[in-house]
């Protein structure tokens, strides 16, 4: 019985792991975007301004 509940916690151990790298990899996303479009604002606005 004992070692059943220790495999599935394990399992559930695992799950929770990816999902947590899975977390960190889309905030890392999120931040690129971020940090992407304020590049390109500023590029347009350095171009705005050079007009």
């Amino acid at each position: 019985m004992n070692m059943k509940l220790d495999k599935l916690l394990k399992i559930v151990k695992v799950d929770m792991e990816e999902q947590k790298e899975k977390e960190k990899i889309r905030i890392q996303m999120l931040n690129m975007k971020i940090y992407l479009k304020e590049i390109m604002m500023e590029n347009i606005m350095i171009y705005l301004l050079l007009l």
